[in-house]
């Protein structure tokens, strides 16, 4: 959210940046063992 962005201390931001990368590692992990127990 472009409004979040501008008005919220860089900490946060920053602590939101790395909150969703890790969330977006979590979800290609899971997506990756999906795979697996479909090919099975």
């Amino acid at each position: 959210n472009a409004d979040f962005v501008a008005r919220a201390p860089e900490e946060i931001i920053e602590e939101n940046r790395e909150r969703r990368e890790a969330e977006a590692a979590r979800l290609v992990k899971i997506e990756e063992a999906l795979a697996r127990l479909d090919s099975e």
